[in-house]
């Protein structure tokens, strides 16, 4: 079973976004709260933007993206562990 991660080189970052179609998703394990304008200088509003999923994932993945890698043949316990990673 393919599972897909981040590269350790990418945890020295706190706050990874990433397009991935039409959707704004993280990359650095949880989903992330953002404050955005809803026009220049106008009233702001909350966002979550989500964790991307595995499918999201290997989109990135198979566009050559710097800090996705795919593990092989990867446990459970090898999935669950790479998911609780800050």
């Amino acid at each position: 079973m393919a599972h897909y991660k981040l590269k350790d080189v990418a945890l020295q970052y706190p706050q990874l976004f990433v397009n991935v179609g039409d959707e704004v998703v993280t990359l650095h394990g949880k989903d992330e709260s953002v404050e955005v304008e809803t026009y220049p200088g106008g009233p702001k509003r909350t966002v979550v933007k989500k964790q991307a999923t595995q499918e999201q994932m290997k989109a990135l993945y198979l566009q050559n993206h710097p800090f996705i890698e795919m593990v092989e043949n990867a446990t459970e316990k090898q999935i669950e562990k790479e998911i609780k990673k800050p």
